[in-house]
Order: C-alpha cells, then structure tokens, then sequence
C-alpha cells in the first residue's frame, strides 16, 4: 500500500467513511462551520497515518503533528484535516445525538480495501488456548444492531461470515464480532494487499493448519 496518486469523488466518500468506521472522528465546533477530521495512531504505525494523509489531503490542507503521552507511555501521531462541507456531510448521516452510528451508505463503499482499513484500525489477532487463531472486528462502540447490519453486509459481498458476540473479561462491555475460523486464510490473502508494513503482524499466522474453528 503506497500514497495515492489521485482519488476520484466516490473513492474518496469511501475512504472517509472507512477512517471514521475505525479510529477517525468527525469534529464539530459549537458555531456553525463546517467539520473536520481528527485520526489519531501510535507513532510505530506513522506509515499508515502517512497512507491517510496522502488521501486527505486531496480535499483540505491536512497535517501531521507527533506527541508523547504520559498516560501510555509512548508516542501518537494525530492527523487533522481543514474544515469542508464533505465532512459535515458525512458527520449529520453518521452521527446520532453525537454518537458515532454504521450508516447504510457505508454498503456502497465495502470492498476488501475498505475492509483492511476497518482491520488495521480496529482489528486483532489472537490465538486461543488450543494456539487457534482468532481474528475480533472491536467494534464495541456499535450497536448490537449495527453490528449484525456490518455483519451481514460482509456475508453478502465479500462472503465473510462473522458473527457477533459478547466481549467477555472483567473489564468488558458490549459486543464485537468474530470470524469464522476457516475463513481467517482466506481473509487475510485478500487483505495483504492493503496493509502496511507496520500492520503486517496482524496477518501472521502460526503454521498451524486452521479447521473449522
């Protein structure tokens, strides 16, 4: 995944409403101008906030600002756009009494790349305790509702089936979904091509042959 030369209008919604899926935030000030967007990754993934900058800043001036925060103990870099009526566009379907929704326009735009953005933001790898892999979606922002929407999007043009369940833990809440196990090969092939090297662990896999868990 390199910058991007240039994008067309619809390729652009696409690549809004898959940044704002994941780790984007549409911003609004309390006087009537327009949004902006607000992404924000740790430093160690400065080559896919880079990939983000070179879209977003087709549209508005765009800029890269780096800062360490005491609380984690390690360094973010925060990408904020200009203020364009796009964002407010994007902002008033995707966002209900300020909260953050899965907009039906989002079907439209869902391929295998709009996919990988949604798993680099939001996406982990895991193994359980029999060292099978585990691929989650965190979406636990979203509704219920939402999810088993997203979900079934998946299903019907990509042919993922995922199924959403109840975060466990003592600190857990809400539900995300999980990828059939069998599928976890396949997803990822179609994938790799959309992930930047320092997301790259997110698609290694043990030698282990995966089965239908």
């Amino acid at each position: 995944m390199g910058s991007v030369e240039t994008v067309d209008k619809r390729t652009e919604y696409k690549y809004i409403y898959a940044f704002v899926f994941g780790d984007g935030c549409l911003e609004k000030n309390s006087g009537n101008q327009n949004s902006r967007l607000r992404i924000e990754h740790v430093t160690r993934n400065l080559d896919y906030c880079e990939w983000k900058h070179s879209i977003l800043s087709q549209l508005t001036n765009t800029s890269l600002t780096t800062y360490y925060r005491e609380d984690k103990q390690q360094s973010f870099t925060r990408l904020l756009t200009a203020r364009h009526p796009r964002y407010s566009q994007i902002r008033e379907r995707l966002y209900l009494n300020g909260v953050k929704t899965i907009d039906p326009h989002i079907e439209a735009f869902l391929d295998w790349e709009f996919l990988a953005i949604v798993y680099q933001d939001d996406g982990t790898l895991g193994f359980n305790q029999n060292g099978y892999p585990q691929v989650f979606l965190c979406t636990e922002n979203f509704t219920w509702a939402d999810q088993k929407m997203f979900r079934d999007w998946m299903a019907k043009h990509l042919g993922l089936h995922w199924e959403v369940v109840r975060k466990t833990g003592s600190k857990a809440h809400g539900y995300r979904l999980r990828l059939k196990g069998s599928q976890i090969p396949f997803f990822f092939e179609k994938i790799r091509p959309f992930i930047v090297p320092s997301f790259e662990y997110k698609i290694q896999l043990s030698e282990r042959i995966v089965t239908g868990k």
